[in-house]
């Protein structure tokens, strides 16, 4: 078992480095979560749990004024004399 808690933590720390140098910011959030699980993985936590999150994210109250957005309108150019 020991083999396999070094291995994950080895990838893990591998994954933080590669998310150090990408510049993409979905692969860096990829490699950050895909660490942290392996490092929950080797340090016996339970994995989040991501449907409840979602349920309370969802069930959470809302603004109740809704965001209105305001477009700019061009400006006809003043002509140079």
């Amino acid at each position: 078992m020991t083999d396999q808690v070094d291995e994950f933590r080895n990838t893990a720390a591998q994954c933080l480095a590669l998310a150090q140098i990408t510049t993409d910011l979905h692969t860096r959030a990829a490699l950050m979560l895909i660490a942290q699980r392996l490092h929950d993985l080797a340090t016996n936590r339970p994995p989040p749990d991501l449907d409840a999150a979602s349920d309370e994210f969802h069930a959470a109250p809302r603004s109740p004024q809704p965001v209105t957005l305001q477009q700019q309108q061009e400006q006809p150019r003043k002509e140079e004399e």
